[in-house]
């Protein structure tokens, strides 16, 4: 690729051999470089990742040393990032497809004109059994300068801008790139507690000062049946947070709760609150189900 503007894109993979490879197609015409960390792959990913990227590094400090299970993927993105060389920065995973990638060039040259930018995409994260997408949100995509940008939290991490802004600021939103996880079509093997395994040992360590780790936490609990830690952690999350978008979560996986254990009383009050916060179908959803238990 040519551009005015180059673009690196760094990735992180493990055992991604059935899926990687439609990945790499969808991105390697539009950027200049492609980064690829391997954090203990035991199928063919590497093979598939050396044909296309341009930098490929296995890298095991973000593994647990006695076990080889992760135990930090902000870790492993921060190494990705650092590969990289050029300014703008993007980034995917290895069961994601990318839609519109040739418009990032055009959204490089619109954050070129600030000192430091992200820009946000829509990411279609999970669907329903005729495919249709249950789960789209924004997620950060395409940031510069690459060197202050530092992800944060070992598991639903997130990336920011890791020292004090000097200059100018853009955070923006674009439709233009859209990013559509394909999990369902991997076939790596699964750890069914591993989510649950890092956050406890992360929240253990750093208690409140990352509130969104509080937040995934709860919803992992209520995911292995644990209701009673889930509404602990979720309602304080809620108390903590200042991003609507995760509080409406929260608020509505805690009037799920309350249904599951019939106090839809609770319930309801939970879902007026999450329907006060987003107006999203869910809420009205959520509050039918409780008043017609009732």
């Amino acid at each position: 690729m040519t551009g005015k503007h180059k673009i690196s894109c760094s990735l992180i993979v493990r055992d991604e051999a059935s899926t990687l490879e439609e990945c790499l197609k969808s991105i390697r015409p539009h950027v200049d470089e492609i980064c690829i960390v391997d954090t203990g792959s035991v199928d063919g990913t590497p093979e598939i990742a050396r044909r296309y990227a341009d930098v490929f590094e296995v890298f095991l400090d973000c593994n647990c040393p006695k076990t080889g299970l992760i135990q930090d993927f902000a870790l492993a993105r921060n190494r990705s990032f650092e590969l990289a060389s050029h300014e703008f920065v993007c980034w995917f995973d290895g069961d994601d497809v990318v839609e519109g990638a040739e418009h990032l060039q055009a959204l490089a040259e619109a954050a070129s004109k600030f000192d430091n930018a992200i820009v946000l995409c829509p990411y279609d994260y999970s669907f329903d059994a005729q495919g249709n997408c249950t789960n789209r949100h924004y997620r950060e995509r395409l940031m510069r300068p690459r060197h202050k940008m530092r992800w944060i939290t070992p598991i639903h991490e997130g990336c920011i801008l890791g020292e004090a802004q000097v200059g100018t600021m853009l955070t923006t939103h674009s439709d233009l790139v859209r990013v559509i996880h394909r999990s369902r079509f991997s076939n790596k093997p699964r750890e069914p507690e591993r989510n649950l395994r890092i956050l406890k040992n992360y929240v253990a360590k750093v208690g409140e000062q990352d509130v969104r780790a509080l937040y995934y936490l709860g919803l992992e609990y209520g995911h292995h049946g644990n209701i009673g830690d889930s509404l602990r952690l979720l309602e304080r999350y809620v108390e903590l947070s200042k991003w609507d978008d995760e509080q409406c979560g929260a608020m509505l996986a805690i009037a799920q709760h309350y249904q599951t254990i019939g106090h839809h009383n609770q319930a309801l009050h939970w879902a007026f609150r999450a329907m006060a916060t987003k107006g999203w179908a869910a809420p009205y959803w959520t509050l039918t189900k409780s008043f017609y238990s009732l």
